[in-house]
């Protein structure tokens, strides 16, 4: 143990085990950051976001054979009719004594919008959901229907919404006309039409395309997913985001920031490797220049190597658990005062960063140096 001892009085072991420190609570702070955000946007994939999945062929059991996903529902898909002027587009045109006039300009702006109800708005795709009533535990006739919308454009439209209660609108279905009479209208998740179980069970055995609707536990897997479904020539994949919050944190923003904690981290992550490499390589070359001396007090070439693989595992396993502890400070304090749910301890992190950090000493002493150093 006298040379593991002399080992850290050196003052270069000292500027080492401080780096590693800093170093590597840099790396724990920022993928505990990552996470968070990670989880951030997750929940909020998981709350205001679904997939659309519209198939030529029954998909319903290869979609719910996926991992991550929690939800497989059967729908139908309506196009808006164009019979009542009920709800129009945004860019809806109207007509006075025959002359075109833009629909703004005649207080026609006034109107609701498709776009409102449509499953995404941004999208080429102008259909809508169609739900049968039973998922709300809702009642209504054959003839009624009940819109759905998110909360923010219901807050937003809810004078206008009002306004159309009780009108007639019409859609297409399956090269079919079909009106209805609006019932209500209701703050969900998922926008689209609501109507009867009865109407629903008769317009499915039309035999129109299959569509779902896929709910899944995080954005990364809805990604995933859609590039693995759209390599089927028959299928096609909508995914669906509402981007309003009003703490002004969209899905958008979030995957920016979580782009660049993951930049910074994995910058991080390279510096200490040529750090640790070149310590390891300085640390190896110091050990060489007391070969002798070692030898002259009884130390067997098997000895000497023992305790520099010692010297190197400890220096990394001191600085993995005082930048562990640092950093359990650090993000308990950020807690507090920011008011973040940053994980405090994230153990799976941990245990890989420690089985990285021996692994990398033991690959750097065994293969690269130590087999081939001749003491």
């Amino acid at each position: 143990m006298i040379l593991v001892k002399g080992f850290f009085r050196k003052l270069s072991s000292k500027i080492y085990l401080t780096i590693f420190i800093v170093l590597l609570t840099s790396i724990i702070v920022l993928f505990s950051f990552k996470n968070y955000y990670t989880e951030l946007l997750n929940q909020k994939y998981r709350e205001k976001s679904f997939m659309v999945v519209i198939s030529d062929d029954d998909y319903y059991d290869k979609l719910n054979g996926y991992k991550k996903v929690t939800n497989v529902e059967e729908i139908l898909t309506f196009e808006p009719g164009k019979k009542y002027d009920t709800i129009v587009y945004e860019d809806y045109i109207g007509m006075n004594d025959g002359t075109v006039i833009d629909a703004r300009l005649t207080g026609a702006y006034s109107k609701v919008n498709w776009e409102s109800f449509i499953a995404e708005p941004h999208s080429d795709d102008t259909f809508l959901i169609v739900l049968p009533a039973n998922r709300y535990d809702l009642t209504l006739s054959d003839n009624e229907i009940i819109f759905a919308l998110d909360s923010f454009t219901y807050q937003y439209e809810e004078d206008k919404l009002l306004q159309i209660k009780d009108s007639k609108v019409d859609f297409y279905y399956n090269n079919g006309s079909y009106e209805y009479t609006i019932n209500d209208f209701v703050q969900k998740k998922i926008p689209g039409v609501i109507i009867s179980n009865a109407e629903f069970e008769k317009l499915k055995k039309m035999h129109g395309k299959h569509a779902y609707i896929v709910e899944l536990d995080s954005q990364e897997a809805s990604i995933k997913l859609q590039k693995k479904i759209e390599k089927a020539s028959n299928v096609k994949v909508i995914n669906c985001q509402r981007q309003y919050d009003q703490d002004g944190l969209n899905s958008v923003k979030l995957m920016d920031l979580i782009d660049i904690l993951k930049f910074s981290s994995q910058v991080v992550v390279i510096i200490l490797c040529v750090i640790v490499l070149i310590a390891m390589e300085n640390i190896l070359s110091d050990s060489k220049k007391n070969i002798l001396l070692e030898k002259k007090l009884g130390y067997s070439n098997l000895q000497i190597k023992f305790y520099l693989l010692v010297e190197l595992l400890l220096l990394i396993s001191i600085a993995l658990i005082v930048s562990t502890l640092f950093s359990f400070c650090i993000n308990t304090m950020i807690n507090m005062y920011f008011e973040f749910q940053l994980l405090v301890c994230d153990f799976k992190m941990l245990g890989t960063l420690y089985i990285s950090g021996i692994f990398v000493v033991l690959l750097i002493c065994f293969v690269c140096r130590v087999r081939k150093y001749e003491v």
